[in-house]
């Protein structure tokens, strides 16, 4: 078993996990050509089945993981002024072995929480405009830089830290 996780420069976390049974499946093809293996080929088949079902789950818990972590740093980091942020965080399941974790806020908004932003002055308006945490409508000519707020990379970091044991927990769950 093979597993993957990532973090990409747009703060997604990869989960992917890939499960190579060739083993077993040498082993299925040897106990298949004898009838009195019966008994064995079954046990084989239905271990090649809970890893294969351990491995869905210990994907799917990471994914997770990975989800509850960056929203709880969120929460911690106090990076929820409309709480956007802290309900935009998806687990998309790509297959029964693959998720993408990360925000589904399409601007640069998390960027600027993740990595901090420098300054910021009017370029083609005539005044910058936004609305303060109190919903007052805020007019400016400048907005000094912000410091990074990282919400992704130590979700990744937590979680990379963990996923062997949480693969080793789903799995031991589904084999004993």
């Amino acid at each position: 078993m093979v597993m993957v996780l990532s973090s990409h420069d747009d703060l997604d976390i990869e989960v992917e996990i890939t499960v190579d049974n060739s083993n077993l499946d040498e082993l299925l093809d040897i106990l298949e050509s004898e009838p009195v293996f019966s008994e064995i080929e079954t046990i084989v088949e239905n271990l090649k089945e809970n890893i294969e079902t351990g491995a869905e789950d210990g994907a799917s818990k990471i994914s997770e993981l990975a989800r509850s972590m960056q929203e709880q740093i969120i929460q911690m980091n106090g990076s929820m002024h409309s709480y956007d942020l802290l309900n935009s965080i998806t687990v998309e399941e790509q297959s029964s072995l693959n998720y993408l974790i990360g925000t589904n806020i399409d601007h640069f908004y998390p960027l600027c929480i993740e990595y901090g932003r420098g300054e910021v002055t009017p370029v083609s308006a005539n005044v910058l405009h936004w609305v303060s945490k109190s919903g007052e409508d805020i007019f400016s000519m400048y907005s000094s830089p912000t410091n990074p707020a990282p919400f992704a990379e130590p979700a990744y970091r937590m979680v990379l830290s963990s996923a062997e044991d949480v693969m080793m927990e789903s799995l031991n769950n589904v084999i004993n």
